[in-house]
């Protein structure tokens, strides 16, 4: 084990990322939240959720407690739903209304036929079961990941890859905020010629978007952003895993746009804050900077 678990009480640069990301959220519910019923409490909530992280990593340098190291290494993914989900409310605070007409004007100077719209054309129930699957794998790269380096002791790389993937998915949410797009299953759902039917994972994935997709997070991919970051380590750190990882995020990036859950230019976004979030997160992670 390179990193013992005597640390566990000292702060991270995951925990300061948390912490940030926690301000500046709060920051944009007090500043332009004020026509969200409930606002200051979602303010408040935010706050004394940081708090109890807080208090949790102090303590958790002296306590015993498999299950609370565990929480205090895990917490940030743990979390990522509930952060997910806590800027919903918040997605017309800045913005009034989708910015969706900007991403099609873009991609109709680059394209013939917008992307998902061509994809229409030659779905098929088979190519959309290997699409529906390709993105449910999403959910399974970073816990298969993370596990395989925490499970044998690389803890330092662990806590790389749990610092990094967080930070680009704080991005990816306070983008939402900033820029909110809905994608093409909204914008062209009455121009769309065929139903998007599977067999299994069609059913399974178009359950798990129905409960819990968030409307406009779409700009950009943070899917994308995270399985590439995911990539990458897997390549640096997990070389035989990363060749499985391969084929599997390069689907998911198609599947996306198949799927009609984002626009080209989402990925796009999303493949230049993965790659963008890797290089620089990974160079400066043991710099003063933190």
């Amino acid at each position: 084990m390179d990193l013992s678990l005597k640390d566990s009480g000292r702060f991270r640069p995951g925990d300061y990322a948390y912490f940030v990301f926690s301000a500046v959220l709060v920051f944009l519910i007090l500043s332009y939240g004020r026509n969200v019923q409930g606002y200051i409490t979602d303010a408040i909530f935010q706050l004394i959720l940081c708090f109890i992280i807080f208090y949790t990593i102090s303590y958790s340098s002296v306590s015993k407690s498999k299950v609370l190291l565990f929480l205090r290494d895990w917490y940030q993914m743990l979390l990522l739903v509930f952060n997910y989900r806590s800027v919903q409310p918040y997605m017309h605070s800045i913005q009034s209304g989708w910015l969706d007409h900007i991403v099609i004007r873009i991609e109709s100077a680059i394209y013939p036929v917008e992307p998902s719209l061509w994809f229409d054309g030659i779905s098929s129930p088979l190519l959309t079961e290997y699409m529906k699957f390709s993105y449910f794998c999403y959910y399974l790269i970073l816990p298969v990941l993370g596990f395989s380096l925490y499970l044998k002791g690389d803890r330092k790389a662990f806590h790389r890859l749990i610092f990094t993937v967080s930070v680009v998915f704080y991005i990816s949410y306070i983008a939402f905020v900033l820029f909110p797009v809905q994608g093409p299953r909204y914008t062209f759902a009455e121009q769309y010629a065929n139903k998007l039917s599977g067999y299994v994972f069609t059913p399974l994935q178009d359950i798990i978007m129905s409960v819990g997709s968030l409307h406009g997070g779409c700009m950009p991919s943070s899917h994308v952003a995270v399985a590439l970051t995911v990539l990458l380590f897997a390549f640096k750190y997990r070389p035989r895993l990363f060749y499985f990882m391969l084929v599997v995020v390069l689907s998911l990036f198609v599947s996306t746009v198949y799927n009609r859950y984002h626009y080209t230019l989402d990925v796009y976004a999303g493949i230049l804050l993965g790659l963008a979030g890797y290089l620089f997160l990974e160079e400066y992670y043991n710099k003063k900077l933190f």
